[in-house]
Order: structure tokens, then C-alpha cells, then sequence
């Protein structure tokens, strides 16, 4: 009954709203999109678009259509990034990927993908807030056990160049967060090789697919055969405040669209 609860759930936050609440709803899909407009609509509010992306994710059923071999359905150059990238890393030692399946390894994976994570991104990184990595080994200490959390180190060797922290849910694999070792010489692809290897993993697990969620990192696209539209909308009371707010959102995505035709037509 997912259907009739998510619309039981709408229809009780969008009758406590008060004047100067918005309820916000992220990253949603376009049957959760419909519903939440109807909700909106039959409480006299409105819903507004706040922003909007695709996410990319690999659908099994075409990979195993074709006989289940993941590499063989990617491009020649990604292919050949991959390949490349194994044999550099395969002169340190064998490559392993390894699930955890203790919560104790995967707590220490998880430092191990914070202390990455932050060597990549610094003071822009997740792992600023002491508050988000208390959470999230909570989460994990809760959904490793339940299969719902999977966290995986891809090794070169004795040394880790990636780990990735996924949600698995209805045999589908969710790539939430990850942290890898990045070195001078380009041709080492941690993120790359540790993504392939997670997808053949999943493969062979029989599952169904391996979502890349929202975002716009090169390797999606490079990786995946298939996409699914994602929208932010906001559910709030009408005032001109909100009219005026949306009026400008509206210009500024009509102003980067003909930005980027220009760009585009330039020679």
C-alpha cells in the first residue's frame, strides 16, 4: 500500500502548514511529482518546481540481454580507460573488491572513505559536520546487518583506492557516497575501476540494477544505459512573496537555457 500511504502522508503535512512553511520534496520522480500536485491542490496550496536533474543508472536486464558481460556494453575509450587503469593498478598487487560484511569492517571502511572523502573535497566535504559521520555510522551499524547498507573497498595490493557506501533496496543498488585515492598520474581511475567493479558485483548477486542517483560526474554518463528524470517542487501556502521568488527562477532557467545555446552555436 506505498501508493496510499506516500498521498496519506502528503494530505497531513500539507494540512499543518502554516503560513510561512513550505514543505519540500526532493529529488522525487514524476508519478510522486502527480501525486503530490493533486495533494496540493485538493489543500488550496501550491506546488512551484525548484529545480530539476536526471539520474543516471545501469539497468541489468539490457547488460544480461546481451550476455551479462558489464565492459562489453561500454565505449571504446571507457573500455580502454578501464583496462588501462586495471593493469597500472594490478602491478601494486591483486585487485580485490571486498564487501563487508561485519559491521565492525564496514564502520572501518567507512573512516577509511571519510579520510578520502576529505582529502578530495576539504572544507567543502560531507564529512565537515562531526554531526553527519556520527549519523551515518549509526545508519550503517543498523543497515549492514539488514543488507541495506553495503560498503565496499576496491584494494590495489594491500592498499585502498576506493570505497563506495551503497543503499540496496529491492535488488537495486543506490551509489550514495564514496572516497577515493587520487594520484598524479590521470591514467589511474580509482572511481572508475571501483564503480565497474561494483556493478559486476551486483550483477552476479542477480540484482536488478545500480542507481548513480542525481549529479553530473563524467563517469555517470561514461557508465550507465539508462536515466529517470528527478525534480525538487515545493508545497506551500500562495503569497506574492512566492509569486515574485518564482517569477525570478523562471527567468534565470530561461536565461541558462539560451546561455547555453549560445555557447553551443559559438564557433
Amino acid at each position: 500500500m506505498a501508493d496510499a500511504v506516500r498521498v496519506a502522508c502528503l494530505d497531513a503535512l500539507a494540512r499543518h502548514l502554516r503560513h510561512s512553511d513550505q514543505l519540500v520534496l526532493s529529488a522525487i520522480e514524476p508519478d510522486f511529482e502527480l501525486a503530490a500536485c493533486r495533494v496540493a491542490q485538493r489543500a488550496g496550496l501550491i506546488a512551484e518546481l525548484k529545480a530539476e536533474d536526471t539520474a543516471r543508472w545501469i539497468d541489468f536486464a539490457k547488460v544480461r540481454q546481451i550476455g551479462g558481460n558489464f565492459r562489453a556494453t561500454l565505449g571504446r575509450n571507457t573500455r580502454q580507460a578501464v583496462s588501462r587503469a586495471m593493469r597500472l593498478y594490478a602491478e601494486r598487487g591483486l585487485i580485490e573488491f571486498r564487501t563487508a560484511e561485519a559491521t565492525s569492517e564496514a564502520l572501518v571502511a567507512f573512516d577509511s572513505l571519510a579520510e578520502l572523502h576529505q582529502a578530495r573535497w576539504g572544507r567543502k566535504g560531507a564529512f565537515v559536520n562531526p554531526s553527519f559521520r556520527r549519523f551515518h555510522q549509526e545508519l550503517i551499524a543498523r543497515g549492514v546487518p539488514t543488507g541495506a547498507v553495503r560498503i565496499s573497498r576496491t584494494l590495489a595490493g594491500d592498499q585502498t583506492i576506493g570505497v563506495l557506501y551503497n543503499f540496496v533496496h529491492d535488488h537495486r543498488v543506490f551509489n550514495y557516497q564514496s572516497g577515493f585515492l587520487y594520484e598524479r598520474d590521470s591514467r589511474l581511475k580509482p572511481g572508475l575501476v571501483s564503480h565497474v567493479l561494483a556493478i559486476e558485483d551486483s550483477i552476479m548477486r542477480g540484482e536488478r540494477g545500480y542507481d548513480f542517483l542525481a549529479g553530473s560526474a563524467g563517469h555517470k554518463s561514461h557508465l550507465a544505459n539508462a536515466e529517470h528524470a528527478m525534480r525538487w517542487i515545493t508545497i506551500a501556502r500562495d503569497s506574492l512573496e512566492r509569486r515574485v521568488e518564482a517569477k525570478l527562477r523562471q527567468t534565470k532557467r530561461v536565461l541558462g537555457t539560451i546561455a547555453t545555446h549560445l555557447r553551443q552555436a559559438a564557433p
